[in-house]
């Protein structure tokens, strides 16, 4: 759960301050908000 808080932080760090990373900038950060999810049920899973 860490693990996610830390890469939801890391995403909102990196989007605000507008460098050209396509991976976030791609649709207003569309990417990182659909794998989201899955990602963190998959945390689940494994603990």
């Amino acid at each position: 759960m860490y693990l996610a808080l830390l890469l939801v932080a890391a995403n909102a760090y990196l989007f605000s301050i507008n460098k050209n990373i396509k991976f976030l900038q791609w649709k207003d950060n569309l990417l990182p908000k659909l794998i989201y999810r899955p990602a963190l049920y998959q945390l689940f899973i494994l603990y």
